[in-house]
Parts: structure tokens; C-alpha cells; sequence
């Protein structure tokens, strides 16, 4: 009996050396003890909205969360607002980028017009053609290509393009003798023999020469080129077709009739048609009065 007692008093004696003594709390507070044998407590309060933050070796402090979060005195945490641009992104054809921050945090979010992945499988030495709005397939360069007069494509995989070799055409021809009696413009009636086809080009150099004579004295002879498609206008008919250049005049101020004058006009015709037949012709007409001519006319021209 006596044993058990000691034991017992020994026991309380080394509970009590290691409890807490008794001292005044901060109401709501947290007692922060001060170790074994100490006496009193120390009380830390916290304001509304703040948690108390360990630290090893140290007593806890009442701390505000800062940074990407708050904390309420209900204890709800609330994330700021990094993204302004709420609500529902995406659809079926609409695709949805997104810009996140190192933390994670989504600040911005977009949505545009979606491209679709393209389908199909050219292979080499092909070229990509899109089929429709998602699909592609390959095809050889040749088989997309339409050659025009004058140009020759060879070849599928490697296709070569070169023009066709002898193919311009060339005016030489001898126009004879324009004539007329009126003071205002006729055509001459030139264009049946001076004529070409452009086989690929679009442009045409024109040439007459000759001379020019008016059978009274004093007067003169005026001529102009001009051009056109169809029927060739015959001599003294109305004036037709396109002027090109200005008009040219010879004679005039001499006493002695039909004097001959050198005669040359040419000009450079742009916008032309391959394969369509063009004429060449001059519009003269009397100055002042006689017989107005334009005689030894040849007629040259060629494609370029």
C-alpha cells in the first residue's frame, strides 16, 4: 500500500511539472502557451478577415491574405477579377483562344472563325488545289493550265511553257492607188489587201508608204491610218473603223498641179484579239477641191 502511494504522488508530481499554469484569455482570442512550468498565456486576437500563421519557433501572427485571393469574416475566399470578358465561347465553327498568366489564372479569352485542317495528300512534284473549303487534292501544274495562241506547255509532272515558234504573222502588200475627189474623209479602200490575224500577240506595227499628189495647183491631199474588224470598208465609202495617230497632210502652196510628195504614215495598234482578222486602211480626202491621191502604196505590218 505504501508503494502505490508513492507511485501515485510521484505520477501527479511529473504531470504537474509539464502542465499549463492557469492565467486570462482575450475573449475570441487564441492562447498561445509558453511552454512547460511556465506561468500565463499569451492571447492573439485577430481582426475580422484575418487567419493566424504559424511559424516554426515562433508564436503565430494574425496575417491579411493578399495577392490573388481575399478572405471574408464568414470565411468565403474570393478571387480577383483578371478577365473582364465572361460567358460561354465556342461553337461549331467558332474556336476559342485563351491567354493564362504563370499562375494559372485565365486573363483573356477570344473566339474566332475556326480553319479547318485541311484533308488530301499531293505528292511530289505536285502542286495543292483546294477542292472545296476543306479539302485538297494534287494535281500535275499542266492539267491546271490552258495554253493560249502562241504558247505550246509540255511535259505533266515538269511542265515547260515556251511559245510556238514561227507563228507571227506579217503584212506585206501593195495598196495601189487611193483616190478621191471629196473634201471630207472617205476610206480608201486599201483594207481588202491590207490585212492580218494576230496569231498570239496583241499588237500590231502598221506602215504605208507611197507618194501624194492633188491634181489642181495649190491644193492639197489630207490622209489618216485607221483599223477595224469585219468587211473592209471599199473605196469613197463612209468613215469607219478606229483612227490611230494624228492626221497627216501633203502639198498645198504649189503652183503646178500634181506634184508628187512623199507619202508615209505608220502606227502602233494596242488591244488586239489572237485569231481575229484585222484590216488597214487610210481616210483621205481632198484639200480645198481637185483630185486627191495617194499612189505606189505598199502596206506592211507585223505582230508583236
Amino acid at each position: 500500500m505504501k508503494k502505490l502511494l508513492g507511485v501515485l504522488f510521484a505520477f501527479a508530481s511529473i504531470t504537474a511539472a509539464y502542465a499549463q499554469s492557469a492565467g486570462t484569455v482575450t475573449n475570441h482570442a487564441f492562447a498561445i502557451g509558453k511552454g512547460a512550468g511556465v506561468t500565463g498565456y499569451t492571447s492573439l486576437l485577430c481582426a475580422s478577415g484575418q487567419i493566424a500563421i504559424g511559424g516554426s519557433g515562433t508564436d503565430p501572427v494574425c496575417r491579411t491574405i493578399t495577392g490573388d485571393g481575399a478572405i471574408s469574416a464568414a470565411g468565403v475566399l474570393t478571387l480577383p477579377t483578371v478577365n473582364a470578358n465572361v460567358g460561354s465561347f465556342g461553337s461549331t465553327t467558332q474556336c476559342v483562344t485563351i491567354t493564362a498568366n504563370a499562375k494559372g489564372l485565365i486573363t483573356a479569352v477570344s473566339a474566332a472563325t475556326c480553319v479547318p485542317a485541311a484533308t488530301g495528300t499531293p505528292t511530289a512534284n505536285q502542286m495543292a488545289q483546294w477542292t472545296n473549303a476543306t479539302t485538297i487534292q494534287g494535281v500535275n501544274i499542266a492539267s491546271v493550265l490552258t495554253a493560249g495562241s502562241g504558247i505550246a506547255i509540255t511535259g505533266t509532272t515538269n511542265a515547260t511553257i515556251s511559245t510556238t515558234a514561227g507563228t507571227g504573222q506579217v503584212l506585206q502588200a501593195s495598196a495601189g492607188t487611193l483616190s478621191t475627189s471629196s473634201t471630207t474623209d472617205v476610206m480608201g479602200g486599201a483594207g481588202g489587201t491590207c490585212k492580218i490575224t494576230p496569231a498570239s500577240g496583241t499588237r500590231v506595227h502598221v506602215v504605208f508608204e507611197g507618194a501624194a499628189q492633188n491634181n489642181t495647183a495649190n491644193d492639197a491631199v489630207s490622209f489618216q491610218l485607221r483599223f477595224g474588224t469585219g468587211t473592209a470598208p471599199t473605196a469613197g465609202a463612209a468613215v469607219t473603223g478606229t483612227a490611230v495617230g494624228s492626221v497627216h497632210s501633203a502639198g498645198g502652196g504649189v503652183s503646178n498641179a500634181n506634184v508628187s510628195f512623199p507619202a508615209s504614215i505608220s502606227g502602233v495598234i494596242t488591244g488586239l484579239t489572237p485569231g481575229t482578222a484585222y484590216w488597214f486602211d487610210l481616210a483621205l480626202h481632198a484639200i480645198v477641191g481637185g483630185t486627191a491621191s495617194v499612189f505606189g502604196l505598199d502596206c506592211e505590218g507585223f505582230e508583236f
